[in-house]
């Protein structure tokens, strides 16, 4: 990662450079950045240190004040970024489970070999423990989608009145809804 460091009616030292490409170097574990900005400036007695950092489609923003020195207001300013940076980690994470978490299901409702195939070798079976029983009923496809947007539950389990195939209909992350077929 490329780091510009600019002072604004202040010299930038090394001693200033050092610290400041010391903590940023530890933020380059976040793959996607290309450059850091830090700009260091003085305002009637204050010390500001504003931090951009620029990569792929991404730019985060966070800026630092101490009445003291530069290294509390850089720290102020790096503690800000690295926050984002978490956070934009976490939820790419939770988003990748989702999807794994759908693509189960559908290996599951489809019967594929692929999941839980008989040449995979499990020293302690997992037990499969029993949440809730329920009366699948025969009803269209509108009729579950109702029944659906009035619950709190991410999936329904219905038979299609016009297929006789079990059906499972799912909230997707878009506010739309998911129908997976089970095939006869």
């Amino acid at each position: 990662m490329h780091i510009r460091v600019i002072g604004k009616h202040i010299k930038v030292n090394a001693r200033m450079r050092e610290h400041i490409e010391e903590k940023l170097d530890k933020l380059a574990k976040y793959r996607d950045l290309i450059e850091a900005k830090v700009v260091l400036k003085i305002e009637k007695y204050l010390h500001i240190a504003e931090i951009t950092l620029l990569g792929r489609e991404l730019r985060f923003y966070g800026e630092g004040r101490s009445e003291e020195h530069f290294f509390a207001a850089f720290d102020a300013a790096e503690l800000k970024v690295a926050a984002q940076l978490k956070k934009r980690k976490e939820k790419i994470k939770n988003h990748h489970k989702v999807l794994a978490r759908r693509e189960i299901a559908e290996m599951v409702l489809a019967g594929s070999e692929e999941f839980g195939g008989s040449e995979t070798a499990v020293e302690e079976p997992a037990r499969v423990i029993p949440e809730k029983n329920f009366t699948v009923k025969a009803m269209s496809v509108q009729d579950a989608q109702k029944k659906l947007s009035v619950t709190d539950r991410q999936f329904f389990v219905f038979r299609n009145a016009e297929t006789k195939s079990f059906n499972v209909l799912y909230r997707r992350d878009d506010g739309n809804f998911g129908l997976i077929e089970s095939e006869s």
